[in-house]
Parts: C-alpha cells; sequence; structure tokens
C-alpha cells in the first residue's frame, strides 16, 4: 500500500508559495512536481486532435468542414497532422 507524504506550503525569499514534503530523516525537501508528457505524434485522429485542442465534437468538425483546421480526409476518416494544429493554433507562423 502507497503511503501519502503530508505537504508543507512555506513563502520562499520572494514571497512564492513552494511545496515541501519531509524526507526520510524529517528534513523538509523542495517538492518536485513531474508531469508526464505524451509525445507529439505526427497524425491524429479527430477525437484525439480534439482532446489537444480541448473542443467538443460539434465545433471541433465544424472547423474541419470550414477549412478553418486543415485535414485530410481518407475514406471516412479524417487525419489531423501535428502541423495543422499547430497552425491552427499559430496562424500567424
Amino acid at each position: 500500500m502507497k503511503t501519502q507524504k503530508q505537504i508543507f506550503v512555506l513563502k520562499d525569499a520572494e514571497g512564492k508559495d513552494q511545496k515541501y514534503t519531509a524526507d526520510d530523516k524529517g528534513n523538509l525537501v523542495l517538492l518536485v512536481e513531474v508531469r508526464e508528457e505524451q509525445p507529439q505524434k505526427a497524425v491524429y485522429s479527430p477525437d484525439e486532435a480534439r482532446k489537444v485542442l480541448g473542443m467538443s465534437r460539434n465545433p471541433f468538425m465544424n472547423l474541419l468542414y470550414s477549412g478553418q483546421l486543415k485535414g485530410i480526409k481518407a475514406g471516412r476518416r479524417w487525419l489531423i497532422s501535428s502541423q495543422a494544429i499547430d497552425n491552427f493554433l499559430n496562424p500567424l507562423n
């Protein structure tokens, strides 16, 4: 069974909140949050691309059909490249 450690929130010298926990000896150590990032795919399905953009289905599909978000129709499936998502998010690049 995994035990949970107590987290302490203290202000640093600049007044920012920092999270600490205690090590095995009882000393405070800075708690570092590690987030696992998924590697960027070259091509996304509509459901995967929607999740990347944080959109619901209908507005997302409207973007595809209108051409505001570039996608390729392969048979009955849409394929959206990571470059198309980047271009949609950063239109001036």
